[in-house]
């Protein structure tokens, strides 16, 4: 069994694409912090979740892995019929591996899968 440890997105064009949608200054670095979410759902095993900062300031949240096209869409339409409760999706392409890359708004506090994981938010 083989192991790759290459990141699932490519640094100088990650933030190249974040320059041109005026979320970094160019040239400014970026730094990555990969973390798990709360809990897995089904299918999302091979997505990975980053904060993305830049000058010690969150700048935004990247998702990346296979078929995010339909996440993305789902994003878009919920953020434009509920602004005020979700992150804005600010970016998606593919990258030259073929991975989907979705940049979202990044909101700091708890997440909504650490509260309901900690009862602290209940569901129907």
């Amino acid at each position: 069994m083989t192991v790759d440890f290459t990141p699932p997105y490519d640094h100088h064009d990650l933030r190249g694409k974040l320059a041109t949608a005026g979320l970094i200054t160019a040239g400014a670095e970026i730094e990555l912090t990969e973390y798990p979410t709360g809990y897995l759902r089904r299918g999302n095993s091979q997505r990975r979740h980053y904060k993305i900062n830049s000058n010690e300031r969150d700048i935004c949240h990247l998702i990346t892995g296979p078929q995010l096209e339909r996440l993305h869409e789902k994003a878009t339409d919920f953020f434009a019929a509920c602004p005020e409760l979700v992150c804005r999706p600010l970016l998606f392409w593919k990258n030259e591996r073929g991975i989907d890359q979705l940049v979202l708004e990044h909101v700091t506090g708890r997440s909504l899968d650490s509260m309901v994981e900690k009862g602290d938010c209940d569901g129907p």
